[in-house]
């Protein structure tokens, strides 16, 4: 015991001379440095950005046609369909609102009642510390409506297409897609390493030429197309699909 102790005592007098030499040579190497704001010759700006001068193109064309930016318009409130800007109503198309619940006086009550025992936001990921028990018991009951074994909830549409995709599929895998797929999809396929090709919009003749020509050289296959292309308010034949 004697001896270990011994040992340890040494280890530490060396860890503790080590840090000294090092702290030394640090004060020494920051005395020995002038310090001064670097200088960048023709240094880049913010309005030299290729997307920027784009958009500013398009803004003086707009402005040509007497046409304001849709972009960042303030809603001041909403009643269905409709929102406010401005004081005055108009339709709104771009909003996500699929099912019109936004507004349902159930759904405000659990989000106030929800809010009053976890406050507004659970303050980190489901993974580290943000899991509450309202988690599992809204995927306990989608599982349940859905007749699935489970359900997995993300917090947007987007995390959950790029997170099942980049996941499930992988490299030696293949992805056939719409052309007309949203974003996150196709990061979902860029994330994943799995060889991917698009088809013309809603062409499903175009999309087995792909599957017969190079299914059988893959080891799964994934279709992605969408149930409402909203952009176009158009929908696949999800049942010529199918079968």
């Amino acid at each position: 015991m004697a001896e270990l102790s011994r040992k340890l005592k040494n280890v530490a007098l060396k860890a503790w001379e080590s840090r000294r030499t090092w702290e030394s040579r640090r004060r020494s190497l920051s005395a020995d440095l002038e310090l001064s704001p670097v200088e960048f010759e023709n240094q880049p700006r913010f309005s030299d950005l290729t997307v920027f001068k784009s958009m500013k193109k398009y803004e003086k064309v707009a402005g040509l046609l007497d046409l304001e930016s849709p972009f960042f318009r303030a809603n001041e409130g909403r009643v269905g369909s409709m929102t406010v800007i401005e004081g005055q109503e108009y339709l709104n198309f771009a909003w996500c609102d699929y099912l019109g619940m936004n507004q349902h006086p159930a759904l405000s009550e659990a989000v106030k009642a929800a809010t009053a025992q976890y406050g507004s936001c659970v303050s980190a990921s489901r993974l580290v510390a943000g899991e509450t028990s309202l988690h599992r018991e809204l995927e306990s009951e989608l599982a349940e409506f859905l007749g699935l074994d489970d359900v997995l909830l993300f917090v947007s549409g987007h995390a959950a297409n790029v997170s099942k995709i980049g996941t499930i599929m992988g490299e030696g895998d293949l992805i056939v897609h719409d052309e007309f797929v949203h974003d996150s999809a196709v990061v979902g396929t860029r994330l994943s390493g799995a060889t991917s090709f698009s088809f013309h919009h809603i062409d499903l003749e175009a999309m087995e030429v792909i599957l017969r020509k190079d299914r059988s050289q893959h080891r799964k296959a994934l279709i992605i197309i969408e149930g409402l292309y909203s952009t176009g308010a158009i929908f696949p034949t999800c049942v010529a699909l199918s079968n």
